[in-house]
């Protein structure tokens, strides 16, 4: 195994080599917490290979041997409470069960395909998938809709309860936020317009940053980060992510260990691969403080390495010349230690976002308990 003081010694040296501006290099220096005396040894030229990406799954919910029973259980879920609502005998539990449809959809229904874009796993979604992701967006965004309207009719009654109302509408409201914000970042179309509906989005989630609701406050941070990103410039998404060694409130998880993974990646690509790394090794040291169960940590830990690995492949493909064969090999090296040390068949699963979103909208008659779709929990 590669000596941990070895490597943080190459990052020093690594980041005393770059090019970086003084408010840049602030930033990084704040984050970047290592005290290496000395450098390290001289590593022989020859330059291994890259090694393959290790092959890593999401960890099957509880209940459910696979992703496939999940979502068919979601989707018969979401197809009750659509019933409910249209049945229901009055407009606000029409809404209710609309809403509590749509939130389960964006919660639970396109997790999956959440969690592996945002960390880069089986990235291609075929013909079939895409068309899943559609009439799943499609379908929440019509029950959203649906909501809507039943909430406009009650705001023209006199009788309607106020507060009631008033926080209905507030659920509606950050549901279309959400929907508008995932659709943005799970749509496989590239180019400017891509990019300004990506804006539109991260605009539309700017107000939910300081929600009272710390889970959806969490989730609208990453989000519009996820969103800001697909710009050119990532200043303003590093600016709506938390430093990457702050401690994360309880209640802001996944969604704040997801955000600092993120920050990592962004800072790879301002040019900082070395940062990057020396972050996401103390962020692996802490997954035993911000994770609350050891499936939890486990997860956590090989989702942080699996970054780290994506890292050190892209780094290796953009260092160049003969000055350039030590770092290579260090790269290349480091990357197979991982894959054979943490990376085996019966340790290979991810930590997931779930939900995607946080659930906000419950159904009726269900004393605000959120829906839970696992038969075994959620």
């Amino acid at each position: 195994m590669i000596p941990r003081q070895y490597v943080l010694s190459l990052v020093v040296l690594a980041l005393a080599a770059m090019p970086v501006c003084a408010g840049m290099w602030q930033e990084i220096t704040d984050e970047v917490q290592v005290d290496v005396p000395g450098t390290p040894k001289t590593v022989p030229a020859a330059v291994p290979p890259l090694p393959d990406s290790p092959q890593v799954r999401l960890r099957p919910m509880p209940g459910f041997e696979d992703d496939a029973a999940y979502l068919r259980s979601i989707a018969a879920r979401v197809t009750e409470l659509e019933a409910q609502a249209g049945e229901a005998g009055n407009p606000m539990k029409q809404a209710e069960s609309a809403l509590a449809a749509a939130n389960l959809i964006l919660a639970h229904q396109l997790e999956p395909t959440c969690t592996r874009k945002l960390l880069h796993v089986n990235g291609n979604v075929d013909e079939h998938g895409e068309a899943d992701l559609r009439g799943a967006l499609g379908r929440a965004d019509g029950l959203i809709e649906r909501a809507g309207a039943a909430l406009k009719e009650l705001h023209n009654r006199e009788d309607q309860p106020a507060d009631g109302l008033q926080e209905s509408t507030h659920r509606l409201e950050t549901l279309a936020a959400f929907a508008a914000g995932l659709r943005a970042f799970l749509s496989p179309e590239k180019g400017a317009e891509a990019v300004r509906s990506a804006r539109r989005a991260a605009s539309g989630l700017a107000p939910l940053r300081e929600d009272r609701n710390q889970p959806v406050a969490s989730a609208a941070s990453l989000w519009q980060a996820c969103l800001r990103n697909l710009e050119s410039d990532q200043g303003p998404a590093l600016a709506a992510l938390d430093l990457a060694l702050s401690d994360p409130v309880p209640e802001s998880m996944p969604y704040a260990f997801f955000a600092r993974l993120l920050r990592c990646r962004l800072l790879t690509d301002r040019g900082h691969p070395a940062a990057a790394l020396a972050l996401l090794m103390q962020i692996e040291e802490r997954c035993n403080e911000w994770l609350t169960t050891d499936t939890e940590r486990g997860d956590a830990l090989r989702s942080a390495q699996l970054v780290r690995i994506q890292i050190m492949a892209d780094w290796y493909g953009r260092l160049t010349g003969s000055n350039a064969a030590s770092e290579r090999k260090w790269c290349a090296e480091s990357i197979q230690t991982l894959i054979s040390e943490d990376f085996g068949e019966d340790g290979n699963t991810v930590l997931r976002l779930t939900p995607a979103i946080p659930i906000i909208a419950s159904p009726p008659d269900e004393d605000g308990a959120a829906p839970d779709p696992a038969p075994e929990g959620d």
